[in-house]
């Protein structure tokens, strides 16, 4: 696609545009919202001119070669950094909707940011770096603008640059390549021509070691239960609010849902870690993000557990699930919560 940017005026815009911390960018009609990663969501006093958000559609109609109208009510678009979603006001009352995400190739936590903000407890972070060297397969789940895809970002900052990985995603927002250069990585984009499941399938032609799902959603999570029973690892998002309820949500993609019984099995079997990522207003002025809960998946001697290790921010178990065990033994790690030492 061609760069949308190049063409469009954002002058309204630009100060939040520029601003590290915002990452969301919203008019509903009426008033400007901004989501920032410190200070929360943020009502702004600016308004936005008519006339910059018909520029706006007419710009981005014009780059996808449709009009927004009340027969085709939606459009969407987006660039190497910037994703826009746009609603016409047939459907939503009158006022026009119009949304925009940042997805910078840039990695915006880091591990100490993490430890100091109170996001994550030192042993719990070296807890997953240990987890993705021994090869464990995480989903990271949470309500929506959490910050699921920046904490998939940060973890996979830990798997060996040999290790071949393909990322998956219809909309770009990982941006692999960019924030672990020199790795193997093949990014694959959906598209009209390809889709999740023809996209997952061909990740196993393709070597990969692991497959990174921006965001599992549909019924594709059957093809990616099929990788993971190959031997792949995967890391991937999820929209729920409870580690536990992770197997029957992903169940609950597939036609028929909680019918399949095999299917939660494999779950147990091919998933090892569930986390969940909270997000609270503090005062009204703050927004504090942390991690809420983690759970083990395993399935032993022919029945399923979920046995949680960390819930309300704090540590409420220190065994690990048998499976777990064998992982982190055969990657030559002895203690999951201490920090390793370099690659193996």
């Amino acid at each position: 696609m061609t760069n949308i940017l190049e063409n469009l005026d954002l002058s309204e815009i630009e100060e939040f545009l520029e601003d590290e911390n915002v990452t969301d960018i919203d008019w509903n009609g009426e008033d400007l919202w901004t989501d920032n990663i410190v200070l929360g969501r943020v009502k702004q006093e600016k308004k936005l001119s008519a006339e910059f958000v018909e520029g706006l559609t007419t710009k981005i109609g014009n780059s996808q070669n449709k009009t927004l109208n009340k027969h085709n009510p939606v459009l969407e678009a987006e660039s190497d950094t910037l994703r826009f979603s746009i609603l016409h006001e047939e459907i939503t009352g009158g006022l026009r909707s119009v949304s925009i995400r940042k997805t910078p190739a840039t990695m915006r936590l880091s591990k100490e940011m993490l430890i100091e903000t109170g996001y994550i407890t030192e042993p719990l972070f070296n807890f997953f770096e240990n987890a993705i060297k021994a090869h464990c397969t995480i989903v990271i789940c949470g309500l929506p603008a959490v910050g699921k895809t920046e904490f998939l970002k940060l973890l996979t900052n830990t798997i060996p640059p040999y290790e071949r990985v393909i990322t998956i995603e219809d909309r770009k927002e990982i941006h692999y390549k960019q924030i672990n250069p020199g790795k193997d990585c093949v990014e694959v984009k959906i598209s009209p021509t390809l889709d999740f499941p023809s996209a997952i399938s061909f990740a196993l032609s393709h070597n990969a070691k692991w497959t990174i799902l921006s965001e599992a959603r549909g019924a594709e999570v059957e093809y990616l239960m099929n990788n993971l029973s190959s031997g792949t690892f995967c890391l991937t998002t999820l929209h729920t609010n409870d580690v536990r309820k992770i197997p029957d949500r992903l169940a609950n993609m597939l036609p028929g849902g909680e019918e399949h019984t095999r299917f939660i099995n494999d779950v147990y079997d091919f998933i090892d870690i569930g986390v969940l990522i909270t997000s609270k207003i503090q005062n009204g002025k703050s927004i504090t993000r942390r991690i809420e809960q983690v759970g083990l998946f395993s399935r032993e001697h022919g029945q399923n557990q979920v046995s949680m290790i960390y819930d309300d921010n704090k540590f409420i178990a220190e065994n690990l699930s048998p499976e777990i065990v064998r992982k982190f033994m055969k990657a030559g790690i002895k203690n999951p919560y201490v920090a390793s030492k370099g690659e193996d």
